[in-house]
Parts: structure tokens; C-alpha cells; sequence
């Protein structure tokens, strides 16, 4: 009995390091506090990332379908894609399409950012300066390179 309690222990233990691991959610590293400045964010957009305007038309705000935490919610952060989210307390991350300058599939032209919050609340005021500062600084950067990018707000919650 000790034995096969040990060797679930281990599994256990082994699996949730595996998961730990493959986790998608970004880097703290990669993240900033809403209260940065402007140019941390511009930093937060353009640093290590080979930029092309030319295929931004929009920038997509929309909340995040799997704003909880928890290892049950690592499939459906994974299966959601995004340029950058902004988790609860309104720091702001960018993720790997956006690295890549990937689009959304079935959405070419479209920067999405997604917001940490069901849809049917209203998201935080750390969120919305944060997200307001994320939106002109991509504005600003694609302004500068030629470019005029629309914006488009999807269910953010009551009152946004």
C-alpha cells in the first residue's frame, strides 16, 4: 500500500510539473504594472519583434473566455489566440502571435487583445487604463509607419 501511494505521489507531483511547464500564459518577465509609461509599453510592442504594419487594419478588445486560473483553464487559454492580454490586475503581456506577427485565423488584419474577465463584467479600472495606454501606443507605432488602425470592442461588460 505505502508503495503504490508513493508511486502516486510521484505521478502526481510529475504531472503537475509537466503542466507547470507547458503552461502558455506569458513570462511575469514580459509583463509591466498598468502605471509604466508610454514607453514601456512601445518597449512591450516593439522590443525583439520584427514589425509589419502593412498587415494591421484593426485592433480587436474582447475579454478573455478563460479569465479564472487553474490547471483546468490551461486547454482553454491555449486554444484562445490573442496578440496581448491584460491580466486582472491590468498588466499587459504580449503572446506569441503577436512575437511571430501572426494573424488570427479567419481574422487577417485584426490585432486582438484580450482582457482577463468574463464577459458579462465589467472589467477593472486597472484594466481600462491599461488597455488605453496598450491602444495608443499601437496607434502611435502604426501611425508613425503609415498606418491607421480601427478599433473594435467586443462584450467587455456592463457600462464599458
Amino acid at each position: 500500500m505505502w508503495t503504490t501511494l508513493a508511486i502516486l505521489a510521484g505521478a502526481m507531483t510529475g504531472t503537475s510539473a509537466l503542466l507547470a511547464w507547458m503552461d502558455p500564459t506569458p513570462p511575469p518577465a514580459g509583463s509591466m504594472s498598468e502605471g509604466q509609461s508610454p514607453d514601456s509599453v512601445h518597449t512591450l510592442i516593439a522590443a525583439d519583434v520584427p514589425l509589419q504594419w502593412d498587415q494591421w487594419d484593426q485592433i480587436e478588445v474582447a475579454p478573455s473566455q478563460s479569465a479564472g486560473r487553474g490547471p483546468m483553464m490551461l486547454a482553454a487559454r491555449a486554444s484562445e489566440a490573442c496578440h496581448f492580454r491584460i491580466d486582472e490586475s491590468g498588466r499587459p503581456s504580449r503572446c506569441d502571435p503577436w512575437r511571430r506577427q501572426a494573424t488570427i485565423p479567419g481574422q487577417p488584419g485584426v490585432i486582438r487583445i484580450k482582457t482577463a474577465q468574463p464577459s458579462d463584467i465589467r472589467i477593472t479600472e486597472a484594466q481600462r487604463a491599461c488597455l488605453i495606454n496598450l491602444i495608443e501606443s499601437l496607434k502611435d507605432l502604426a501611425a508613425a509607419n503609415g498606418r491607421s488602425l480601427q478599433v473594435i470592442s467586443r462584450n467587455l461588460g456592463p457600462n464599458t
